[in-house]
């Protein structure tokens, strides 16, 4: 009976064990026949993906015909767009060329309105001068009326003194002399009788009474002249005294000015200096230079720009336009140490400046604003320009402002991100530079947004 028992139970497990093998083995069975299913379907999703990928190759090649399309409505567009604006550009020229036809024929009106009314003024002193002259006419026919009456008159008389002659050789000698003369020198002759008699009858006494009196007016302004001469010589020694206080501080600052500005033009290989013209001065009583043409002083720039040249005064006929700006610029720099201004404002330094110059001007420029303020630095300048080099100095303590506006600017220009868009561009230079060089990587990171 115990052995029976044990047998069931052996049976029992053997049961068990093969129940787990039946259910493994048709386990394997259901996962060979969905390999073998999926195997089967492998050519069916082989063909689909195949007509899938050629519907993706179909719509590839169609947006690239779009591109292309697009690409070339844009260049057409560009072209027109190109048109638009030099027709534009022409329209804009036209109507300044009528802008300026309407202000010519505007200031002709006014020129002709004012012409106009000079005009009119001239015509009404026209008529007047036209009036007085018919007054002065009246007035002179009616003195010929008169002259008429007095000739005959005076014919009467002549008439008289020739009957009167015939009977007096002595008169009668004497109009026969008369005859050539006309009446301005008879009434000169009279005249002379008339002071020839006046100094033999009294007119020595006048004389002496007017010589006496100019002598004390002599004496008088001699002794002005004395007392003036004097006060001249307390002037021009006062100004001699004051002139030796700060003539030497005047010499000194210019010598300051000039060492500045040579040492600029050192640094680019050319040469110059400031010196201070002073004019003649007039000798005074005392034989000292009399200190009267201040006024005539004046600061003079002398430059050199080749080496072959010698050191000429800087004005508009011996150098170049870009020349004198250098000048002009180094001249300011030179007077920085002397200015008490915060800040200095340079608007358009490179007017006028080959790329040469500009670049030699900017990189002092900078020497000098970031420099310690012992070394003659320290001042804030502003560069107001529409257009640097690219690949000048730059220093700490430097900042570049970048001013957008214009007509072109968008309506949400408040929103606009500069710092984004710097950022961009690195991103998109990076990103060329990878493509460029596979092997390059940039350790960086930088968010772009949209």
């Amino acid at each position: 009976m115990d052995m029976e028992r044990a047998n069931l139970q052996q049976l029992g497990r053997d049961f068990e064990e093969c129940e787990r093998e039946r259910l493994e083995l048709e386990r394997e069975k259901s996962e060979k026949q969905t390999a073998l299913t999926n195997y089967r379907a492998i050519p069916e999703r082989i063909r689909q993906q195949e007509l899938r990928l050629r519907d993706i190759q179909k719509i590839f090649q169609d947006v690239k015909t779009r591109v292309l399309d697009i690409r070339s409505q844009q260049d057409q567009l560009s072209i027109e767009k190109a048109e638009a604006t030099l027709e534009y550009a022409n329209a804009v020229e036209h109507l300044r060329v009528l802008h300026e036809e309407f202000i010519k024929l505007k200031i002709r009106h006014i020129e002709a309105f004012s012409d106009l009314e000079i005009l009119k003024d001239r015509n009404t002193e026209h008529r007047d001068r036209l009036e007085a002259k018919n007054n002065e006419l009246k007035d002179a026919m009616q003195e010929v009326k008169a002259m008429s009456v007095a000739v005959k008159e005076m014919m009467k008389q002549a008439n008289k003194v020739v009957q009167l002659s015939q009977h007096q050789p002595d008169l009668a000698a004497l109009l026969s002399s008369l005859v050539d003369h006309t009446v301005d020198q008879l009434e000169a002759d009279i005249d002379s009788e008339k002071a020839r008699l006046e100094l033999t009858h009294g007119g020595s006494s006048n004389l002496i009474k007017e010589f006496e009196e100019r002598e004390k007016q002599i004496q008088k302004l001699r002794g002005k002249l004395s007392e003036f001469e004097a006060q001249l010589a307390e002037f021009d020694h006062a100004i001699n005294e004051i002139r030796g206080k700060w003539e030497p501080k005047l010499d000194e600052i210019v010598k300051s000015i000039s060492d500045a500005f040579s040492d600029s033009f050192a640094r680019i290989g050319c040469a110059g200096q400031v010196t201070l013209d002073k004019a003649e001065d007039e000798a005074g009583a005392d034989g000292e230079p009399r200190g009267s043409d201040f006024d005539q002083w004046s600061i003079q720039i002398h430059v050199k720009f080749r080496e072959h040249e010698n050191l000429s005064l800087l004005d508009s006929h011996r150098q170049s336009g870009g020349e004198r700006a250098v000048s002009t610029i180094f001249y300011l720099m030179a007077l920085q140490s002397l200015s008490a201004s915060p800040f200095r404002v340079v608007d358009e330094i490179n007017q006028g400046m080959d790329p040469r110059n500009e670049r030699m001007v900017h990189g002092r420029l900078v020497d000098i604003a970031c420099a310690p303020s012992e070394n003659g630095g320290g001042g804030q300048y502003f560069l107001i320009t529409p257009k640097l080099l690219s690949g000048l100095v730059y220093k700490p303590g430097m900042r570049v402002l970048c001013i957008y506006s214009g007509e072109h600017m968008p309506k949400d220009y408040e929103q606009l991100d500069f710092g984004q868009a710097v950022q961009r561009m690195r991103a998109i230079r990076d990103r060329g530079r990878a493509i460029e060089d596979p092997t390059q990587r940039s350790n960086g990171h930088v968010d772009v947004h949209a």
